[in-house]
């Protein structure tokens, strides 16, 4: 009885639209609150932007299940690979300041990586390194240095000769602490914080440290092959800050959307660089830009990540030229939740029709 009342409260108070986006979404929370459902997601967290405007954030269901604690918009989660983004960013900011070129070998900054691959092979998963190996993806371990984090997998070889296939490789993004704080002078927390977090009016975005206090913060949970619901072990992201080790929350996620849409934070060649599918050296057309995953859709491209890490899964998709995003966020191991996001996104397409198109 507690928990149902609970439940009445957060979609009465906390699933309201962020601004007063007339009644073109007032079907949107039982529509999301269904797909929680479907998901069997303890919590679930959504905001989204039309025309660069964050016309709705809420939550639904539970950030702390043995706590009673509502989710929010601002509910704090891990965001997994959506990390990688804010790793992509920060690369073309100092290419943008002529602090380095995208085609430049890592070993320049990261000498104890043997293999010559760049840093657009890096971004745009053509780079050959490998992904983790079973087990791998649940350390425990604190690495203090980049050096000491790479150990697990510089010395292995490469898949494939850089940019002739795609594999996917979070070790890899990994990589990019190297050129960030050494050509910036700083730790990689700082400069994300000085030049991302704060320009974009992130608030909540972070990285990891399960030591922290962090407001908000939600539970991360897992399913037993019966269906019981269950803490996630603990897990220490230091091994992967940019391949997976940010914590952020749906709120925050549509303001970085906005900032970069709005050129706050990169360039127009850099943001083209994000919104462009790169080329591999047959010329096959990647699935991949800098730091993001590309589709198209009835009509709209989608320049997107998801993200699937210890007790969450998440996803923000945008689509750049309508100024449109959505970011979802639950904090239950479920793998790949962009089906399901696609269908909260296309409710709303259909009710707003997205944005005004750049061109």
């Amino acid at each position: 009885m507690m928990r149902k009342a609970l439940l009445a409260a957060v979609f009465a108070v906390l699933s309201l639209p962020a601004t007063a986006a007339d009644d073109k979404l007032a079907g949107l929370p039982k529509m999301v609150e269904s797909i929680r459902q479907e998901l069997g997601a303890p919590g679930l967290s959504i905001a989204v932007a039309v025309n660069d405007k964050m016309v709705y954030a809420g939550g639904f269901g539970l950030a702390d299940v043995e706590n009673e604690v509502p989710a929010r918009g601002d509910t704090v989660y891990r965001i997994a690979s959506i990390s990688k983004t804010f790793g992509a960013t920060a690369i073309l900011q100092l290419a943008d300041k002529k602090k380095l070129k995208v085609d430049d070998l890592i070993g320049a900054t990261v000498p104890s990586f043997p293999h010559a691959v760049t840093l657009r092979q890096i971004m745009a998963h053509s780079s050959g390194i490998r992904h983790y190996k079973p087990g791998e993806n649940g350390s425990m371990t604190r690495f203090d240095t980049l050096e000491e984090a790479i150990k697990i997998f510089k010395d292995d070889p490469l898949l494939f000769p850089p940019n002739t296939k795609n594999q996917y490789s979070s070790y890899a993004f990994n990589l990019l602490q190297g050129p960030i704080e050494k050509l910036s002078g700083q730790p990689l927390e700082s400069y994300l914080t000085e030049n991302i977090f704060k320009p974009a009016g992130l608030t909540t975005t972070s990285l990891e440290y399960g030591e922290r206090i962090v407001p908000h913060r939600a539970r991360p949970y897992e399913r037993t092959k019966s269906g019981q619901l269950m803490n996630s072990p603990y897990v220490d992201n230091s091994i992967k800050w940019l391949g997976g080790g940010l914590i952020s929350s749906a709120e925050d996620l549509i303001r970085y959307n906005i900032a970069l849409n709005q050129g706050k934070l990169v360039s127009a060649d850099s943001l083209k660089l994000m919104n462009t599918a790169n080329k591999l050296k047959d010329g096959t057309v990647s699935e991949y830009s800098l730091g993001w995953e590309l589709s198209d859709d009835k009509g709209n491209h989608y320049v997107d990540k998801y993200g699937s890490g210890t007790g969450v899964s998440t996803y923000l998709l945008r689509i750049p030229e309508k100024h449109y995003a959505v970011a979802v966020l639950i904090n239950l191991s479920h793998g790949n939740i962009k089906p399901y996001a696609k269908r909260i996104s296309d409710f709303i397409l259909a009710n707003t029709g997205g944005g005004k198109s750049a061109n």
